[in-house]
Protein backbone atom coordinates (compact mmCIF):
# COMPACT_ATOMS: atom_id res chain seq x y z
CA UNK A 1 0.00 0.00 0.00
CA UNK A 2 1.52 3.26 -0.67
CA UNK A 3 1.86 5.90 1.58
CA UNK A 4 -0.15 8.96 1.44
CA UNK A 5 2.25 11.46 -0.61
CA UNK A 6 2.49 8.63 -3.20
CA UNK A 7 -0.94 7.99 -3.80
CA UNK A 8 -1.21 11.27 -4.22
CA UNK A 9 1.38 11.36 -6.88
CA UNK A 10 -0.24 8.16 -8.27
CA UNK A 11 -3.86 10.02 -8.38
CA UNK A 12 -1.99 12.70 -10.34
CA UNK A 13 -0.50 10.90 -13.03
CA UNK A 14 -4.40 9.15 -13.09
CA UNK A 15 -5.50 12.61 -13.73
CA UNK A 16 -2.58 13.17 -16.32
CA UNK A 17 -2.96 10.36 -18.35
CA UNK A 18 -7.46 10.75 -17.93
CA UNK A 19 -6.97 13.85 -19.83
CA UNK A 20 -4.28 12.15 -22.65
CA UNK A 21 -4.26 8.40 -22.99
CA UNK A 22 -7.70 7.46 -24.90
CA UNK A 23 -9.56 10.71 -25.99
CA UNK A 24 -6.48 13.06 -26.93
CA UNK A 25 -8.90 16.44 -27.09
CA UNK A 26 -6.89 18.90 -25.12
CA UNK A 27 -8.30 21.64 -22.56
CA UNK A 28 -9.24 24.91 -24.31
CA UNK A 29 -7.28 27.54 -23.00
CA UNK A 30 -7.83 31.31 -22.81
CA UNK A 31 -5.17 34.51 -22.08
CA UNK A 32 -7.24 35.67 -19.05
CA UNK A 33 -3.92 37.68 -17.79
CA UNK A 34 -4.33 39.97 -20.97
CA UNK A 35 -7.93 40.57 -20.71
CA UNK A 36 -8.57 43.67 -19.31
CA UNK A 37 -12.43 43.52 -18.74
CA UNK A 38 -11.84 40.29 -17.43
CA UNK A 39 -9.19 41.73 -14.73
CA UNK A 40 -11.14 44.89 -13.89
CA UNK A 41 -14.53 42.80 -13.35
CA UNK A 42 -11.97 40.48 -11.38
CA UNK A 43 -10.32 43.20 -9.23
CA UNK A 44 -13.41 45.15 -8.34
CA UNK A 45 -15.21 41.92 -7.23
CA UNK A 46 -12.51 40.95 -4.99
CA UNK A 47 -12.22 44.81 -3.62
CA UNK A 48 -16.26 44.30 -2.44
CA UNK A 49 -15.17 41.60 -1.23
CA UNK A 50 -12.47 42.58 0.94
CA UNK A 51 -14.83 45.00 2.12
CA UNK A 52 -17.97 43.02 2.66
CA UNK A 53 -16.65 39.16 3.25
CA UNK A 54 -19.69 38.06 1.82
CA UNK A 55 -19.90 34.57 0.37
CA UNK A 56 -22.06 35.66 -2.47
CA UNK A 57 -18.97 37.56 -3.56
CA UNK A 58 -16.46 34.45 -3.70
CA UNK A 59 -19.62 32.44 -5.31
CA UNK A 60 -19.25 35.18 -8.02
CA UNK A 61 -15.26 35.48 -8.22
CA UNK A 62 -15.08 31.62 -7.99
CA UNK A 63 -17.84 31.13 -11.39
CA UNK A 64 -16.14 34.72 -13.51
CA UNK A 65 -12.42 33.19 -13.13
CA UNK A 66 -13.63 29.57 -13.93
CA UNK A 67 -16.00 31.45 -17.02
CA UNK A 68 -12.32 32.41 -18.22
CA UNK A 69 -10.43 29.79 -17.24
CA UNK A 70 -8.41 31.61 -14.59
CA UNK A 71 -8.12 27.66 -13.13
CA UNK A 72 -6.04 29.18 -10.28
CA UNK A 73 -8.18 32.02 -8.89
CA UNK A 74 -11.21 29.42 -9.65
CA UNK A 75 -9.89 26.98 -7.71
CA UNK A 76 -8.63 29.58 -4.89
CA UNK A 77 -12.19 31.26 -4.34
CA UNK A 78 -14.11 27.82 -4.54
CA UNK A 79 -11.79 26.61 -2.00
CA UNK A 80 -12.98 29.84 0.27
CA UNK A 81 -16.78 29.45 -0.66
CA UNK A 82 -16.94 25.87 0.30
CA UNK A 83 -15.16 26.31 3.64
CA UNK A 84 -17.89 29.00 4.61
CA UNK A 85 -21.05 28.03 2.32
CA UNK A 86 -20.69 24.62 1.44
CA UNK A 87 -22.85 23.29 -1.63
CA UNK A 88 -22.80 20.36 -4.19
CA UNK A 89 -22.30 22.98 -7.03
CA UNK A 90 -19.28 24.30 -5.14
CA UNK A 91 -17.66 22.07 -4.54
CA UNK A 92 -18.30 20.39 -8.51
CA UNK A 93 -16.70 23.36 -9.32
CA UNK A 94 -13.38 23.36 -6.92
CA UNK A 95 -12.67 19.79 -8.65
CA UNK A 96 -12.86 21.16 -11.85
CA UNK A 97 -10.64 23.87 -11.26
CA UNK A 98 -8.44 22.03 -9.40
CA UNK A 99 -8.20 19.20 -11.84
CA UNK A 100 -7.59 21.47 -14.68
CA UNK A 101 -5.07 23.60 -13.04
CA UNK A 102 -3.33 20.47 -12.31
CA UNK A 103 -2.35 19.79 -15.77
CA UNK A 104 -1.46 23.50 -16.09
CA UNK A 105 1.71 23.41 -13.14
CA UNK A 106 4.54 20.82 -13.05
CA UNK A 107 3.86 17.81 -11.67
CA UNK A 108 5.67 18.52 -8.34
CA UNK A 109 3.50 21.41 -7.53
CA UNK A 110 0.58 19.50 -8.71
CA UNK A 111 -0.40 17.34 -5.98
CA UNK A 112 -2.07 19.78 -3.72
CA UNK A 113 -4.35 20.43 -6.91
CA UNK A 114 -5.65 16.69 -7.19
CA UNK A 115 -6.24 16.05 -3.67
CA UNK A 116 -8.19 18.99 -4.21
CA UNK A 117 -10.07 17.38 -6.96
CA UNK A 118 -10.74 14.38 -5.49
CA UNK A 119 -12.15 15.96 -2.43
CA UNK A 120 -13.93 18.28 -4.74
CA UNK A 121 -15.92 15.79 -6.42
CA UNK A 122 -16.04 13.52 -3.99
CA UNK A 123 -17.91 16.15 -1.94
CA UNK A 124 -20.52 16.86 -4.96
CA UNK A 125 -21.32 13.72 -5.81
CA UNK A 126 -22.36 13.15 -2.24
CA UNK A 127 -24.34 16.86 -1.84
CA UNK A 128 -25.84 15.98 -5.37
CA UNK A 129 -26.95 12.41 -6.24
CA UNK A 130 -28.72 13.17 -9.20
CA UNK A 131 -26.15 15.40 -10.56
CA UNK A 132 -24.95 14.07 -14.14
CA UNK A 133 -21.64 15.88 -14.54
CA UNK A 134 -20.74 15.15 -11.01
CA UNK A 135 -21.72 11.59 -11.30
CA UNK A 136 -19.06 11.64 -14.54
CA UNK A 137 -16.56 13.14 -12.63
CA UNK A 138 -16.09 10.30 -10.40
CA UNK A 139 -16.32 7.88 -13.01
CA UNK A 140 -13.66 9.86 -15.18
CA UNK A 141 -11.60 9.70 -11.77
CA UNK A 142 -11.83 5.97 -10.76
CA UNK A 143 -11.25 4.41 -14.18
CA UNK A 144 -7.83 5.33 -14.37
CA UNK A 145 -6.85 4.68 -10.82
CA UNK A 146 -6.95 0.94 -11.38
CA UNK A 147 -4.29 1.17 -13.92
CA UNK A 148 -1.88 2.55 -11.46
CA UNK A 149 -2.70 1.28 -7.51
CA UNK A 150 -5.84 -1.11 -8.54
CA UNK A 151 -8.95 -1.78 -7.04
CA UNK A 152 -11.48 1.18 -8.08
CA UNK A 153 -12.74 0.05 -11.05
CA UNK A 154 -15.44 -1.35 -9.85
CA UNK A 155 -16.24 1.90 -8.16
CA UNK A 156 -15.96 3.53 -11.58
CA UNK A 157 -18.85 1.02 -12.81
CA UNK A 158 -20.89 1.58 -10.17
CA UNK A 159 -20.96 5.18 -10.85
CA UNK A 160 -21.54 4.63 -14.25
CA UNK A 161 -24.70 2.32 -13.33
CA UNK A 162 -26.09 4.76 -11.04
CA UNK A 163 -25.95 7.18 -14.20
CA UNK A 164 -27.52 4.83 -16.52
CA UNK A 165 -30.26 4.76 -14.05
CA UNK A 166 -31.23 8.18 -14.64
CA UNK A 167 -30.04 8.61 -18.15
CA UNK A 168 -29.59 5.56 -20.19
CA UNK A 169 -27.63 7.52 -22.70
CA UNK A 170 -25.42 9.37 -20.49
CA UNK A 171 -24.74 5.27 -18.97
CA UNK A 172 -23.61 4.16 -22.03
CA UNK A 173 -21.00 6.81 -22.72
CA UNK A 174 -19.88 6.38 -18.96
CA UNK A 175 -18.95 2.48 -19.58
CA UNK A 176 -17.66 3.51 -22.93
CA UNK A 177 -15.33 5.37 -21.52
CA UNK A 178 -14.41 3.14 -18.95
CA UNK A 179 -13.87 0.63 -21.63
CA UNK A 180 -11.86 2.64 -23.75
CA UNK A 181 -9.61 4.29 -21.17
CA UNK A 182 -9.17 0.43 -20.12
CA UNK A 183 -7.95 -0.27 -23.70
CA UNK A 184 -10.88 -2.57 -24.54
CA UNK A 185 -11.82 -0.17 -28.06
CA UNK A 186 -14.51 -3.22 -29.20
CA UNK A 187 -16.37 -3.09 -26.56
CA UNK A 188 -16.00 1.06 -26.02
CA UNK A 189 -16.82 0.50 -29.68
CA UNK A 190 -20.15 -1.56 -28.41
CA UNK A 191 -21.19 1.10 -25.64
CA UNK A 192 -20.75 4.11 -27.97
CA UNK A 193 -22.97 2.53 -30.81
CA UNK A 194 -25.89 1.94 -27.89
CA UNK A 195 -25.71 5.51 -26.50
CA UNK A 196 -26.13 6.54 -30.56
CA UNK A 197 -29.20 3.76 -30.66
CA UNK A 198 -31.03 5.03 -27.55
CA UNK A 199 -30.54 8.27 -28.63
CA UNK A 200 -32.00 8.19 -31.54
CA UNK A 201 -34.77 5.59 -30.42
CA UNK A 202 -35.72 8.58 -28.23
CA UNK A 203 -35.25 11.84 -29.40
CA UNK A 204 -35.19 11.02 -33.05
CA UNK A 205 -32.08 11.76 -35.42
CA UNK A 206 -31.17 15.57 -35.65
CA UNK A 207 -34.73 16.45 -34.90
CA UNK A 208 -35.83 19.86 -32.00
CA UNK A 209 -36.63 17.12 -29.74
CA UNK A 210 -32.75 15.57 -29.89
CA UNK A 211 -31.72 19.58 -29.81
CA UNK A 212 -33.62 20.51 -26.62
CA UNK A 213 -32.19 17.02 -24.99
CA UNK A 214 -28.91 17.82 -25.69
CA UNK A 215 -29.43 21.42 -24.34
CA UNK A 216 -30.39 20.27 -20.94
CA UNK A 217 -27.85 17.31 -21.23
CA UNK A 218 -24.25 17.40 -19.64
CA UNK A 219 -22.50 20.38 -21.76
CA UNK A 220 -20.48 17.96 -23.55
CA UNK A 221 -22.60 15.08 -24.26
CA UNK A 222 -22.72 16.31 -27.59
CA UNK A 223 -19.27 16.75 -28.48
CA UNK A 224 -18.27 13.21 -26.68
CA UNK A 225 -20.67 11.17 -28.82
CA UNK A 226 -19.36 13.19 -31.85
CA UNK A 227 -15.69 12.69 -30.89
CA UNK A 228 -16.54 8.86 -31.02
CA UNK A 229 -18.28 9.01 -34.42
CA UNK A 230 -15.51 10.40 -36.00
CA UNK A 231 -12.92 7.81 -33.96
CA UNK A 232 -14.64 4.91 -33.98
CA UNK A 233 -16.29 5.40 -38.03
CA UNK A 234 -19.89 5.08 -36.87
CA UNK A 235 -23.17 6.79 -37.50
CA UNK A 236 -21.81 9.71 -38.83
CA UNK A 237 -24.75 11.30 -39.97
CA UNK A 238 -26.00 11.86 -36.44
CA UNK A 239 -22.42 12.31 -34.88
CA UNK A 240 -21.81 15.21 -37.44
CA UNK A 241 -25.19 16.40 -36.47
CA UNK A 242 -24.43 16.55 -32.77
CA UNK A 243 -20.57 18.41 -33.39
CA UNK A 244 -22.47 20.96 -35.66
CA UNK A 245 -24.85 21.66 -32.77
CA UNK A 246 -21.84 21.41 -30.44
CA UNK A 247 -20.28 23.98 -32.90
CA UNK A 248 -23.55 26.46 -33.41
CA UNK A 249 -23.94 26.44 -29.78
CA UNK A 250 -20.21 27.07 -28.98
CA UNK A 251 -19.43 30.00 -26.29
CA UNK A 252 -16.52 30.82 -24.02
CA UNK A 253 -17.92 28.26 -21.37
CA UNK A 254 -16.90 25.26 -23.33
CA UNK A 255 -13.57 23.70 -22.25
CA UNK A 256 -13.48 22.17 -25.84
CA UNK A 257 -11.31 23.93 -28.10
CA UNK A 258 -13.60 24.93 -30.92
CA UNK A 259 -10.66 23.98 -33.71
CA UNK A 260 -10.85 20.41 -32.27
CA UNK A 261 -14.53 20.16 -32.79
CA UNK A 262 -14.22 21.40 -36.34
CA UNK A 263 -11.54 18.83 -36.71
CA UNK A 264 -13.92 15.79 -35.48
CA UNK A 265 -16.30 17.06 -37.92
CA UNK A 266 -12.92 16.89 -40.93
CA UNK A 267 -13.03 13.42 -39.04
CA UNK A 268 -16.08 12.62 -40.64
CA UNK A 269 -15.72 13.92 -43.65
CA UNK A 270 -12.91 12.21 -44.13
CA UNK A 271 -14.88 9.17 -43.49
CA UNK A 272 -17.34 9.68 -45.67
CA UNK A 273 -15.34 9.96 -48.43
CA UNK A 274 -16.42 13.65 -48.94
CA UNK A 275 -13.58 15.72 -49.96
CA UNK A 276 -15.42 19.08 -50.46
CA UNK A 277 -16.93 19.19 -47.42
CA UNK A 278 -13.62 17.94 -45.40
CA UNK A 279 -11.19 21.02 -47.56
CA UNK A 280 -13.89 23.61 -45.52
CA UNK A 281 -13.62 21.67 -42.34
CA UNK A 282 -10.00 21.54 -42.71
CA UNK A 283 -9.75 25.58 -43.62
CA UNK A 284 -11.92 26.65 -40.72
CA UNK A 285 -9.67 25.01 -38.61
CA UNK A 286 -6.47 26.45 -39.62
CA UNK A 287 -7.91 29.62 -39.91
CA UNK A 288 -8.40 29.41 -35.71
CA UNK A 289 -4.88 27.57 -35.37
CA UNK A 290 -2.83 27.44 -38.15
CA UNK A 291 -0.14 25.22 -36.93
CA UNK A 292 -2.23 22.38 -35.88
CA UNK A 293 -0.80 19.41 -36.12
CA UNK A 294 -3.83 17.10 -36.59
CA UNK A 295 -5.40 19.25 -38.85
CA UNK A 296 -2.41 19.63 -41.42
CA UNK A 297 -1.89 15.87 -41.10
CA UNK A 298 -5.57 15.11 -42.12
CA UNK A 299 -4.98 17.90 -44.76
CA UNK A 300 -2.30 15.57 -46.48
CA UNK A 301 -4.85 12.71 -46.58
CA UNK A 302 -6.84 15.02 -48.08
CA UNK A 303 -4.23 15.51 -51.29
CA UNK A 304 -3.74 11.35 -51.83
Amino acid sequence: MPNSSGLIFLLFLGTFSMSLAQDDTPIAKYDFANDSGYQKALSTLKTQYNTSKHSKLLDSIAKLAFLYKDWETAHDYSRQLVEVAPSGMGYFRLGGAAGFRSLEVARIFSLPYVSSMRVGFEKAAELLPDFIPGLRAQVNVYTVLPALIGGDLEKAKEYASRIEKRDPVEGALAFAYIEEQTYHPEEARRYFQKAFEILKGKEGECTPQMEAYLMASRRNLAYNLGRAAAVFQIESTLGACLLRYFLSTYSQNDTVPKSWVIYRLAQIAYTNKDGAQMQQWIDQALKIDPKFSEILELKKKLAL
